[in-house]
């Protein structure tokens, strides 16, 4: 079995932190642009049950990965394991460790790589390459994104909560954005041209402020689009937050009704 280690530094509390990880579009967020993942299916909570799956591609197939949590104890402790992947086995343990105000995020991941006995001797051959190298690019760049998005929602933790329709959201742009805002606390919805995925709330009756969006919908859009939520935040579910009637649009300035 082996084992990696990983520490971040985030200039936030606990719970906070916790929170941030708690979003759906924090796997999208800490997910490396060089890995191309696409999610399946994702519970609406990291408690001890949920799973979360995604594809990748491994050569010219691609690997299904279903991660099960199996540790919840916010906001200082979740887990993770791989039930179904590429690995022989996998545990991803997260600590967060407030101190002054700052937290350490601890990773902490065991691991058997596949292929048993002549696994290990291509990673030992290898210098540990075989995994090891790319465990420590990937949470290299999760700590940086991390840092920097908690960094950026700071700057706006004292403003209101916004509903935010994004229109392009399975672009490259598109995907990171919609992840960004929704760890951010923002309820965020898809414009897309198809009807919502099961399990995805929708709205019909969009009430907007000067009335932009059915104006713009009738020139430009066509029949088919709908809008989807998506996703009910977590620590909202979960604080029984009250949500009602068809969001309120604010529009950007450009699509007002003078």
């Amino acid at each position: 079995m082996y084992q990696y280690k990983h520490e971040t530094e985030v200039d936030a509390d606990a719970e906070s932190t916790f929170a941030w990880f708690e979003h759906e579009g924090s796997f999208r967020r800490l997910m490396p642009p060089w890995e191309v993942a696409e999610e399946v299916r994702a519970d609406d909570s990291l408690e001890v049950g949920s799973q979360r799956v995604f594809r990748f591609p491994m050569g010219p197939i691609k690997m299904t990965w279903v991660a099960e949590h199996t540790g919840y104890k916010p906001p200082h402790f979740f887990s993770d394991t791989m039930v179904k992947g590429p690995f022989w086995s996998w545990n991803h343990d997260h600590h967060l460790i407030e101190e002054g105000g700052v937290t350490k995020v601890v990773d902490e991941v065991s691991y058997q790589v596949p292929f048993g006995p002549l696994g290990n001797l291509a990673d030992r051959v290898l210098g540990g390459r075989l995994v090891r190298r790319r465990l420590s690019q990937m949470f290299t760049a999760r700590e940086l994104r991390l840092k920097r998005d908690m960094a950026h929602h700071s700057k706006f933790s004292d403003s209101p909560r916004r509903k935010i329709l994004v229109a392009g959201s399975s672009g490259m742009i598109g995907t990171q954005l919609v992840a960004f805002l929704d760890t951010g606390g923002h309820e965020v919805w898809r414009l897309v041209r198809r009807s919502p995925k099961d399990g995805k709330k929708s709205s019909s009756g969009i009430r907007t402020r000067g009335n932009w969006m059915q104006e713009s919908s009738r020139a430009s859009t066509p029949s088919s689009t709908s809008v989807e939520r998506v996703s009910e935040t977590r620590d909202g579910a979960r604080r029984g937050r009250a949500r009602s009637g068809a969001p309120e649009w604010i529009a950007p300035p450009c699509f007002r009704k003078q």
